[in-house]
């Protein structure tokens, strides 16, 4: 059995730290690389005005859902990519702030935290 726990410091209702933290029933401590991200998957600029670059370590086959969360858990964004290794994730939409963007392919999932400046 696996699961992720996130726990937030919340000084001032500001998000500045985020840790997730692995648990299995084996006991064995996650390889951060492979299990805690199975996706590796690497977004620059971050902060960013409008424009997030999300580049894997390899081309993803099929469709991966890229959803983006307010810190108060909305669905804010959505998209589909698929067969890509590289991909533009553009929000002129949102306002600046602190979100969650969850990728999600096949079995794995894999958040990963936003600032829009």
């Amino acid at each position: 059995m696996r699961f992720h726990v996130c726990l937030q410091s919340n000084p001032n209702n500001c998000v500045d730290n985020t840790v997730f933290v692995h648990v299995s029933n084996s006991g064995r401590m996650a390889n951060p690389t492979t299990e805690l991200d199975p996706l590796n998957v690497n977004i620059a600029p971050n902060p960013s005005e409008d424009v997030f670059n999300i580049n894997f370590n390899q081309v993803l086959k099929g469709k991966v859902t890229l959803d983006v969360f307010s810190m108060l858990g909305q669905k804010v964004y959505s998209e589909t990519i698929e067969n890509q290794k590289e991909h533009q994730l553009i929000v002129h939409s949102l306002t600046a702030g602190a979100y969650i963007l969850r990728i999600s392919n096949n079995n794995q999932t894999i958040s990963k935290k936003l600032i829009k400046n």
